[in-house]
C-alpha cells in the first residue's frame, strides 16, 4: 500500500526551517567580516582567522550532532529536540553577534568573535543537521524522496545562491575531466 504524498503544508513547515540556516550562511558568507572590519574596526585578516577558527571547530563538531542525534531516543522522536533546544540560543546568539561589545580591543573582540562565532555554528547545527534528516523521515517511501533538496535548501531566492544559482543549475553542466580540466557547457 503505497503512502499519499506529502501535503503542501507540510513542506512548506518543513522548508521553512532553512530560514534560519540562510540567515546564517548570508550573514557569515556576505557580511560578517565586512562587519567586524569597518564597522567594529578589527584588522581583516584578524575577522578571517576568527572566521576560520569557528568554521573547523564547527567542521568537527557536526559529525558528533549527527550520531548523537541518530542515536536518540525520545518521546518526541530522535530530530525534534534537538530542534526545539536550539531555536532561541540561535536568536539571542545571532543578537549579539551583531551587537558585539563597545570599546574592547582588538584582541579581546578577537576571541569575543571566535566564541559567538562558535556558539552560532553550534547551535545552527544542533538544528540543521536533525532537521536535515528529518526529511528523509517524513515518509516511509524511499523511491521517492519525500522532500526535494531544493524545497527547503536553495528555491528561496534568498538562500544559498538563489534564483541566479538556480538559473545556473539548469542552463549549464559543469564538468571535470581525467586532464584535470574543467569544462562548462551549455544545456540550451
Amino acid at each position: 500500500m503505497q503512502e499519499p504524498p506529502l501535503s503542501r503544508s507540510t513542506k512548506l513547515s518543513y522548508g521553512v526551517g532553512a530560514v534560519a540556516l540562510g540567515l546564517k550562511d548570508n550573514g557569515f558568507s556576505y557580511l560578517l567580516l565586512l562587519f567586524y572590519n569597518q564597522v567594529v574596526g578589527m584588522p581583516a585578516p584578524t575577522v578571517g582567522l576568527a572566521i576560520m577558527i569557528a568554521l573547523v571547530a564547527d567542521a568537527l563538531l557536526d559529525p558528533v550532532i549527527g550520531q548523537v542525534s541518530d542515536n536518540w531516543r525520545s518521546r518526541w522522536g530522535r530530530r525534534h529536540p534537538f530542534m526545539y533546544v536550539s531555536a532561541l540560543p540561535i536568536a539571542v546568539s545571532y543578537f549579539l553577534l551583531w551587537h558585539p561589545p563597545t570599546g574592547w580591543s582588538d584582541q579581546a573582540m578577537f576571541f569575543y568573535l571566535i566564541a559567538i562565532a562558535m556558539v552560532i555554528r553550534t547551535f545552527i547545527a544542533v538544528f540543521e543537521i536533525p532537521s536535515s534528516a528529518l526529511g528523509a523521515e517524513l515518509t516511509s517511501e524511499y523511491h521517492v524522496p519525500p522532500v526535494h533538496a531544493d524545497e527547503g535548501n536553495g528555491a528561496a531566492p534568498h538562500d544559498r545562491g538563489g534564483i541566479p544559482q538556480r538559473i545556473a543549475q539548469e542552463f549549464l553542466s559543469v564538468s571535470c575531466h581525467s586532464d584535470g580540466d574543467v569544462r562548462m557547457t551549455q544545456s540550451f
